[in-house]
């Protein structure tokens, strides 16, 4: 499993969470019956992303089928998301797996630089990219833009220099999640939010772009490897500015869209993305961003759970700390002060709700919590 959004399980209502899951193990599903066991392992995070966009814009919910017991859900059935979204879901996933295959190929990272795996990676990745179309054709997506917007990285790569803009080299990225967004309109049958959702992914791909680059940057140095921050100059300061702009642009080009339920689209595409962009900034770069350290110990006025502004490390920002979800903004597995696991700590609460009164979005509690 891989990409940006990963919300913790305390973050989401047990309605919305059943849906994200739904989505998650369709996408997992439709890649395993359309191509097989090996095409499951480009199941990721953000692909799903695409599924619920397509059911959030349908009249109905979408269509459900119950999968069989799998090691992943503790060996339970559950109802998981079938149809055009997770299929469109598991094109794009296929496309842009080969074309990250391919680049760690071309770069020679790691195992890939050895004659025998690179070699396999390239038929694997070709397979991938056939699989993807054909699944793409299927529902009238063409995954040619795909497969070009990727296919013209390498030479913008080539072209960018200290002082260059970095959204050059995103740009691509941003062309891919653009058009994989906006058809989702055309699958569920509004082709007005075409426009909106396509704006939407454009710039969900340009954070997806720079998150990458942000993690990567330091083992990037080690080896030697181009990133785009370091190619331009882009400090962090710069690319942390660009992500905010863009998860602001994502939540406004939401708003322009009709959507039939928004609940979980709303849940990953605006509070998730915000806390990505957190996350990564502040537990990749605390010594670098101000506000991030965290201070040697916790307040003494911090409680362990209920409701209390505060700020968090790994957030540097204000937030009400709700009492399912106080320290998971920083990390959901690890104490935020002291860096030791602390995963019982978000397991303790009677309260049923993912967020309480926190929402700062400015659209109301979005996470149907009724404590």
């Amino acid at each position: 499993m891989f990409g940006i959004l990963r919300p913790c399980r305390h973050r989401l209502s047990p309605t919305l969470r059943t849906s994200w899951m739904a989505h998650l193990c369709g996408l997992c599903l439709a890649l395993r019956d359309d191509h097989g066991h090996l095409a499951r392992t480009v199941t990721n995070y953000d692909g799903l992303v695409v599924s619920a966009l397509v059911e959030a814009q349908s009249p109905t919910v979408g269509t459900r089928r119950v999968a069989g017991p799998c090691p992943l859900r503790g060996m339970r059935t559950a109802p998981v998301a079938d149809g055009s979204g997770a299929r469109l879901a598991a094109a794009v996933s296929l496309v842009l797996a080969s074309a990250k295959v391919r680049d760690h190929v071309d770069d020679g990272d790691g195992a890939f630089g050895r004659a025998p795996v690179a070699g396999v990676a390239r038929k694997v990745a070709t397979r991938w990219a056939r699989q993807g179309a054909a699944t793409g054709e299927r529902i009238g997506f063409s995954t040619a833009v795909l497969l070009d917007a990727v296919g013209r990285q390498g030479e913008l790569e080539s072209g960018l220099a200290t002082g260059s803009s970095v959204l050059l080299a995103t740009e691509p990225t941003e062309t891919a999640t653009a058009a994989a967004f906006a058809h989702t309109a055309v699958l569920a049958g509004r082709p007005g939010n075409a426009a909106a959702l396509g704006e939407a992914g454009r710039l969900f791909g340009r954070v997806a772009h720079l998150l990458d680059a942000v993690e990567d940057i330091d083992t990037d140095a080690e080896s030697g490897a181009w990133n785009p921050l370091a190619a331009t100059g882009t400090d962090m300061a710069e690319a942390r500015r660009l992500c905010d702009d863009a998860v602001l642009g994502v939540k406004l080009a939401l708003r322009e869209a009709d959507f039939a339920d928004q609940g979980l689209v709303h849940a990953l595409l605006v509070h998730e993305l915000d806390a990505a962009v957190n996350r990564t900034f502040g537990h990749q770069h605390s010594h670098q961003t101000p506000g991030h350290a965290p201070p040697p110990n916790p307040p003494k006025d911090a409680p362990r759970w209920g409701k209390k502004r505060s700020t968090l490390p790994g957030c540097g920002v204000a937030m009400v700390l709700c009492c399912t979800c106080q320290y998971c903004c920083a990390d959901p597995y690890r104490d935020p002060w002291t860096g030791e696991p602390k995963s019982g700590w978000c397991q303790s609460s009677n309260c049923d709700c993912s967020c309480c009164d926190c929402c700062s979005c400015g659209d109301g509690c979005c996470c149907d919590c009724n404590c």
